[in-house]
């Protein structure tokens, strides 16, 4: 018995060593995942595309004044910041990176989007900055915000830079009476002061404008997506210096894990319809209460079909459109699709 334990243990040890033996012997490959891009040792050349066209801006109201930051949009002396630097402002200074300063000569503002215009007349100004085409900003990009925090003017030392990724392209959410649909969630440093300067793509390009920062974590941040904030600032800058806006006349809710499943929905995504405004497009096309917009088309101009996944991006959508344009909405409805084609009216 003895005897036969220790061949036994032998062969188990002689089977260990074999192992270790193979292991040893053998090479382990690891895959990288690197991002796609060239991954930067600096951030020097976006700063230097980007900063001369951010300004300081310091809103003095009658009780109260506010400081914030804003960028050139416009050779003209237009520049896009946020409706809650310069809502409660009698007077706007804007301070350039050189340290002229300005007195603005006017400044209109969105009664929806956190977003406004400033503008000034002056000569030799800073060469405009573009903004980014929105269809390429993805999660995970890198992204650079540019401003001045906590009151820091250009005669303080000039901007701020802070870099991060886009963390997000989804929230939505409401501060106070100003609803936040379209917005970039990135890790970049916002602070206090950099409401209104420029979220910035590695080509220097604005694909945001800085507005909110959380208060219930750290490294959130939010920035208007550019999809809102160009439609807006070429409003603001026509004419009229107002937002014209298609409407369909619901009210949205997102749809609910629930929701999804009582609705025998393939997925927990879409725009549910949550209330029908009498006398709407929405009402006169027959869309209905507890219909789930999954889909929208231009029909008149022609665009392509795009699925809706959110409430926010319903919007985001809907506003790459004019009023009276006519497209075409898909629906879920009694547990099959439903197409419903729509005039848009202008939003009141």
């Amino acid at each position: 018995m003895k005897s036969r334990t220790k061949h036994i243990i032998k062969a188990i040890l002689m089977s260990l060593v074999a192992c270790a033996i193979t292991l040893a012997s053998c090479k382990t490959e690891t895959t990288i995942i690197v991002p796609s891009g060239d991954t930067p040792t600096s951030f020097s050349q976006v700063v230097d595309a980007i900063t001369p066209s951010v300004v300081f801006i310091y809103a003095q109201g009658t009780l109260s004044s506010n400081t914030g930051s804003g960028v050139i949009m416009h050779e003209d002396g237009y520049i896009l910041t946020n409706r809650h630097v310069v809502e409660d402002a009698q007077t706007v200074e804007v301070t350039l990176q050189d340290r002229r300063i300005f007195t603005a000569t006017d400044f209109w503002m969105d009664d929806l989007a956190d977003l406004a215009v400033v503008k000034i007349t002056a000569s030799n100004l800073p060469e405009a900055a573009d903004f980014a085409d929105y269809t390429e900003i993805k999660v995970g990009d890198w992204a650079v915000a540019v401003g001045h925090p906590i009151g820091l003017s250009p005669t303080e030392g000039g901007a701020t830079v802070t870099a991060g990724i886009i963390s997000n392209l989804e929230r939505s959410f409401t501060i106070g009476n100003t609803e936040y649909f379209d917005v970039i969630q990135t890790d970049a440093a916002i602070n206090p002061g950099n409401s209104g300067g420029p979220l910035v793509n590695l080509d220097g390009d604005v694909i945001g404008i800085n507005s909110a920062i959380s208060t219930e974590a750290q490294n959130i941040g939010y920035a208007i997506n550019v999809a809102t904030a160009e439609r807006v600032f070429d409003d603001l800058i026509d004419v009229d210096h107002q937002v014209i806006r298609p409407f369909i006349g619901v009210r949205l809710d997102e749809v609910t894990p629930q929701q999804a499943m009582e609705l025998s929905l393939a997925k927990t995504a879409g725009a549910l319809v949550a209330e029908v405004v009498a006398g709407s497009p929405a009402e006169d096309a027959g869309i209905l209460v507890n219909d789930v917009i999954i889909a929208l088309e231009g029909i008149d101009p022609v665009k392509v079909e795009v699925e809706i996944t959110s409430v926010s991006q319903l919007l985001r959508e809907l506003w790459l459109y004019q009023a009276y344009d006519t497209v075409k909405i898909t629906v879920w409805r009694n547990q099959s699709e439903a197409s419903i084609n729509l005039t848009l009216a202008e939003r009141p």
